[in-house]
């Protein structure tokens, strides 16, 4: 297993740099933001953790969709090298996981960081939002399994379906980011109509339970997820430039 970890490592590493010099950039960009919105625009009232936000968000989209192509280019390479199906799924979602954990761990060097350069320079300014109440083991555990078993998923799903997969992903994420802002907005202006009063009810049915039921919830989904993933790709052929073999 050793050994798979490590070819997967090497296939992977440069996923892995990328996330964390984003990440750096996108700290560094909002740590500018913020200094221009105190200094050069005497806004002083609040203020917020943008780069420590940047640094969270914008990776976070990223990966959410890097597995559809990362999995299909180690898959493709782990099984034509002679590397078993058992053995490559388990590799690839362990070196996701040390993906992902560096990544959360990165952010949270962000947090701490952030919150220095506000009691230092920004002392008396209030911080609208204390990002580090996030940083717990019991939310990273779960958040970083259930982001492995999706990329999985997603990797698997489009090895399986190629096009119509990558169609069905974006317009499912279209859906929900267009959706999402246009609920946002009705909510504001407080429209009534029956299609919000549902969404309303929904989101306080969910909000109801306890983390203790969320959590276990989340990595059972996740368990499934992988489970339905290693299923597809134990029938699926390797593909090369000359075609399916």
């Amino acid at each position: 297993m050793m050994k798979e970890l490590k070819k997967q490592f090497y296939l992977r590493w440069n996923d892995l740099a990328l996330i964390l010099l984003l990440q750096t950039g996108l700290f560094l960009f909002g740590e500018i933001v913020i200094a221009v919105m105190v200094h050069g625009m005497n806004d002083r009232e609040s203020i917020f953790p943008f780069g420590t936000l940047l640094a969270l968000l914008v990776p976070f989209i990223l990966m959410l969709f890097l597995g559809m192509y990362s999995l299909p280019v180690c898959f493709n390479m782990a099984i034509g090298m002679g590397t078993t199906r058992r053995r490559m799924l388990p590799a690839f979602i362990g070196i996701s996981l040390l993906q992902y954990f560096l990544g959360a761990g990165m952010v949270y060097l962000c947090c701490l960081l952030e919150k220095w350069i506000f009691r230092i320079a920004y002392a008396g300014i209030e911080n609208e939002l204390d990002m580090q109440t996030v940083f717990q083991w019991k939310y990273i555990v779960p958040a970083c399994i259930a982001l492995a078993a999706w990329n999985t998923w997603m990797g698997a799903v489009y090895m399986k379906y190629e096009k119509k997969a990558f169609l069905f992903f974006w317009v499912l994420w279209m859906t929900i980011f267009i959706g999402g802002f246009r609920i946002n907005r009705m909510l504001e202006k407080q429209y009534d109509h029956p299609f919000l009063r549902i969404y309303v009810k929904v989101a306080e049915w969910f909000r109801e339970f306890p983390e203790s039921a969320v959590l276990p919830a989340i990595v059972l989904i996740s368990a499934v997820l992988i489970a339905v993933s290693y299923r597809i790709l134990c029938r699926q052929q390797v593909q090369s430039h000359s075609g399916n073999r």
